[in-house]
């Protein structure tokens, strides 16, 4: 497939009839791809414009079905209040005053549950005896006379009257809107009245109605005269181009409220698997049919000059000894054929490159071991001359067998040894430092689990004797040194501490430097340093390990110096 794309590319860039085939057979494609598109954007913009009409149907249905049986109940539930035997029993309550009161806490313990019940909307009773009772946490405005209002007479006409609007009802403190149900209470037994049952719904009982818990649906309700009685819309969505909306027309009482639901189009997603599906069978049907006419056109001339162009890419991303199988006995045959020898010699020119390469590297690193021997032996040397000076022969002795066993550890070409073999080797090296440096002593903390793990020959006893050389020189207290050996989630690390000199600012710089040169040049050999020892360690594991290893150097003039290495 990505060969039959690179072939088009290079077709229309070329002039001749190859080029005019190709761009018939693309703009056959291209029109085809185009056309199917502009279908499937038709389809599925008509889907979503059903789909929000849907969605706008059923919230306005919903929306208008709650407010109306909210509406019904409430009217049914105060029409029951006018009649129940709670309220019927005031009517009859003869006795004394006590039980009079008892019968109006439980008319007053009935409405409150009513409010409970009925999500919001307060009753009041107001009897023409002058009582008025209403829920508790409701405060009645005493100063409201019902019979001075102008639509008294149509109360007392037809028994109910339904007020709706601002500063209507007859309650203190409450100045907004509000919906209110006046019915005419009677005596069940003597059929005269006896006062006014109030149902007040609030402004928040009814935009309670209006939440259509739907992401990007909205929906207000206005009133008989055209003001907003509550709704959610945002003022920023008002009127905005991607907003949807359809309303419908409540009857309430003598007034039409008009309900409003709006939808935000852009919060609508709709699953168009089936259609892009298609789309996608559609384009890849006449991809293949493209691909195919482009492929037998090709067959003969343009794949084996590609085949020649993509196995030179091969070959610039390091992918050697690319070979192209060749079916041709003609011209592009031998083009080919010289193709496949140019391959083979690069590739055997690199792998002899590679090989003298990895020959340098391994020299180098058994000149940096060897580097070690020369120092330690003139150090042990010097000792040794001053053990025979000073007529302690037998101790001399001892010096050079212990250096033998260490010169014979050293001699062994192996570059891998055990911890423990590395372990032992220090302690040799260390008990004749013993001898040189007074009050010497060597602390080691090695993890079990790490005592046969490979590592480099030589990495510990360079380090150490870096500390006893520099760190010592000069010391006439304690002289500690720390070996630390531990596994951590699958690598090594290797810390040497000690308390003596420290590294100076500018030593400690100049030994920086060497570290990043040999990062950046390894198989080349630094000047020599002062520390040797940290440089020639550092040399052998980074040809190694390269940037798989940690190498940190922690130093402080006069109070010491700490190595810590973590490689795999």
């Amino acid at each position: 497939m990505r060969r039959a794309v690179r072939y088009l590319v290079e077709s229309i860039r070329k002039p001749g009839l190859q080029r005019k085939i190709v761009g018939i057979v693309l703009a056959f494609f291209l029109v085809t791809v185009l056309m199917t598109t502009v279908i499937c954007l038709m389809i599925s913009e008509r889907n979503t414009t059903e789909a929000i009409e849907r969605s706008l149907d059923g919230l306005l249905e919903q929306r208008k079905e709650e407010i109306e049986r909210y509406l019904t109940r409430v009217d049914e539930a105060a029409l029951t209040a006018c009649y129940s035997s709670w309220l019927q029993n005031m009517f009859e309550a003869t006795g004394n005053d006590h039980e009079k009161q008892r019968i109006r806490d439980r008319v007053a313990d009935f409405l409150y549950g009513l409010v409970g019940f009925y999500e919001g909307t307060h009753f009041a009773i107001i009897l023409d005896d002058g009582l008025r009772m209403t829920s508790y946490g409701e405060t009645l405005d005493y100063s409201v006379e019902l019979s001075e209002r102008a639509w008294y007479a149509e109360l007392e006409e037809k028994g109910k009257y339904v007020e709706i609007g601002r500063d209507s009802g007859v309650y203190r403190k409450r100045s907004g809107w509000s919906m209110c149900f006046y019915y005419l209470i009677k005596n069940n037994y003597t059929l005269e009245r006896e006062g006014i049952l109030v149902a007040t719904i609030p402004q928040g009982s009814i935009a309670r109605f209006l939440d259509t818990n739907f992401e990007g649906g909205y929906a207000e309700l206005y009133g008989g005269d055209g003001v907003l009685i509550a709704g959610d819309l945002p003022e920023e969505l008002r009127g905005a181009s991607h907003m949807r909306q359809k309303e419908a027309e409540i009857r309430v009482g003598s007034e039409h409220w008009r309900l409003v639901v709006y939808l935000d189009r852009e919060s609508i997603t709709l699953e168009h698997r089936a259609l892009w599906l298609a789309f996608a069978g559609v384009v890849a049907g006449v991809a293949v049919l493209f691909l195919s006419l482009a492929v037998v056109m090709s067959r003969y001339l343009i794949v084996p000059i590609t085949q020649c162009r993509d196995a030179m890419n091969e070959i610039r991303d390091d992918h050697m000894g690319v070979y192209i199988e060749n079916r041709y006995q003609d011209e592009l045959g031998d083009l080919l054929d010289g193709f496949n020898e140019m391959s083979a010699s690069i590739h055997e020119l690199i792998e002899k490159n590679r090989a003298v390469s990895m020959l340098q590297k391994e020299t180098e690193y058994q000149m940096l071991l060897e580097q070690i021997n020369p120092h330690f032996l003139y150090n042990t040397l010097e000792l040794i001359n001053g053990l025979i000076f000073s007529g302690r022969n037998e101790t001399a002795v001892h010096v050079c067998e212990t250096l033998g066993q260490i010169f014979r550890y050293n001699l062994n070409r192996s570059k891998w040894v055990t911890v423990r073999e590395e372990l032992d080797h220090i302690r040799k090296y260390l008990m004749i430092m013993e001898f040189k440096i007074k009050g010497l002593s060597v602390y080691y903390e090695v993890a079990e689990d790490a005592l046969e793990r490979k590592i480099l020959k030589a990495i510990l006893q360079p380090l150490v004797e870096n500390c006893i050389r520099h760190g010592f020189a000069e010391q006439t207290g304690e002289c500690c040194i720390t070996v630390m050996i531990r596994e951590t989630e699958g690598s090594t690390e290797i810390m040497i501490m000690d308390n003596g000199a420290g590294i100076a600012q500018e030593r400690r710089e100049e030994l920086t430097k060497t570290m990043e040169k040999i990062r950046r040049e390894p198989v080349e050999r630094p000047a020599s340093s002062v520390h040797v020892g940290i440089q020639n360690v550092f040399h052998r594991m980074y040809l190694e390990y390269q940037q798989d290893m940690d190498f940190e150097i922690v130093s402080k003039e006069g109070a010491g110096t700490r190595i810590r290495i973590r490689f795999p």
